[in-house]
């Protein structure tokens, strides 16, 4: 780890995040692959400056497959979650 980036069991399930935040590695490098700068990635946050941005970004590229499987999980977490949501709407 590079001191911004910590992994902390018990926290965000153990992924990567910014130290002393709950602002995880694959957060950022979403916001990347989307097409966000490093410095409007900053600015979408209050709490990071363009240090903390760019050291997620480099640990993303160094750590490639892994922030990438963690952000499919999260898309497959939120996709069972929306239709678990949908699911009981349909219900009530």
């Amino acid at each position: 780890m590079n001191g911004f980036i910590v992994k902390t069991k018990g926290i965000l399930g153990g992924r990567p995040r910014i130290s002393n935040t709950r602002i995880s590695v694959s957060a950022i490098a979403c916001r990347y692959r989307q097409g966000f700068s490093p410095e409007e990635i900053a600015d979408q946050y209050d709490r990071l400056d363009l240090a903390q941005v760019y050291s997620a970004l480099a640990w993303y590229h160094a750590n490639r497959r892994e922030v990438d499987a963690d952000i499919i999980r999260e898309e497959s977490e939120y996709e069972c979650l929306a239709a678990e949501h949908s699911r009981l709407d349909k219900c009530a």
